[in-house]
């Protein structure tokens, strides 16, 4: 059996909060499992390998989203016939931000997202941290953490 390989997103600019321990977690818990496993770094610039098995992408600061959601406009077709043909996705934060329509940020205004999801996300003055617990009909109860500052919102089409 080939190894899973994960693809990490934009790791440089896109793992400021700690979000390498999603990939931490995801390899631990394969290893546990005896899943051969392997992660492969795409920076800005750099081609998402045809044969992932998983996606990845983390949070990062405004500054390093303009450069993200550039990168992210040249690699918008192959993510969404990656994710449409049914590859799992994990997102977080910024990175679930320029997955969506766009993101308002305070210091850089607009930045353009790929539009794989139906949400827009507007910076705002207030901090929203805090455990949620989420109830899933395909999962159960979904545990998480949040700590950001941008109310993200569904606008459908």
């Amino acid at each position: 059996m080939k190894p899973v390989k994960i693809v990490h997103l934009n790791p440089e600019r896109m793992s400021i909060y700690g979000d390498y321990g999603n990939i931490i977690a995801l390899t631990q818990r394969m290893n546990w499992r005896g899943i051969n496993n392997s992660v492969e770094r795409v920076e800005v610039g750099g081609s998402i390998p045809k044969d992932a098995d998983l996606l990845f992408i983390g949070g990062g600061q405004d500054k390093g989203q303009v450069i993200v959601a550039k990168d992210l406009q040249q690699k918008s077709a192959q993510i969404h016939e990656m994710v449409e043909s049914g590859m799992p996705l994990l997102s977080v934060c910024g990175g679930y931000q320029l997955l969506g329509e766009y993101f308002i940020s305070s210091d850089y205004g607009e930045l353009k997202g790929i539009g794989l999801f139906n949400v827009i996300t507007k910076a705002t003055s207030q901090r929203m941290i805090g455990n949620i617990v989420v109830d899933s009909d395909l999962f159960g109860e979904l545990v998480g953490f949040e700590n950001h500052s941008g109310a993200t919102e569904f606008v459908g089409r």
